[in-house]
């Protein structure tokens, strides 16, 4: 919650300062550094699994993501750092009025601008079948905030 709090002030002042901004950059690209290491190491995983190697992760790739999470640890930890350097703060009573437009699966074709490949791709992945005759996927969309997963989702299930 605390942390939380903190990214939103810092997401309410990054227009207003440029180090603010800055930082948060930093702590994105650090977070999504350490979600890309997670995700070679399962890969990693799945790879041996698949090839039928009943072997554990090798020493060099283990050296090697060890190093990495090192590096993204001392990131975090200076960007923690400079929390209070930066003036950001753990509001937990929020100043402005936060309010949420009712959701709906309604979607402006103009609101979608060149992910029309990738919707008919993601349409077509979810209508085929299986191997066994069944007519069921679950597709994750993952992204950054605001680069469009819900109106895509949205757009395809329409």
């Amino acid at each position: 919650l605390g942390l939380q709090a903190v990214l939103n002030d810092a997401e309410n002042k990054q227009a207003s300062n440029q180090f603010v901004s800055q930082w948060l950059n930093e702590f994105r690209h650090a977070v999504d550094s350490a979600k890309n290491l997670m995700e070679e190491v399962n890969y990693e995983a799945l790879r041996l699994k698949v090839e039928g190697q009943h072997q554990s992760l090798s020493d060099i790739f283990l050296l090697n993501i060890k190093e990495k999470l090192e590096d993204t640890i001392e990131t975090l930890k200076d960007l923690q750092e400079q929390i209070g350097d930066l003036g950001l703060k753990e509001h937990f009573g929020s100043t402005k009025q936060e309010t949420r437009t009712p959701s709906t699966s309604l979607v402006d074709d103009s609101d979608i601008f060149g992910r029309h490949k990738e919707m008919e791709d993601l349409i077509v992945h979810l209508l085929c079948e299986d191997a066994n005759g069944k007519n069921l996927a679950v597709v994750p969309i993952l992204g950054m905030g605001s680069v469009g997963k819900t109106t895509l989702a949205k757009a395809v299930y329409n």
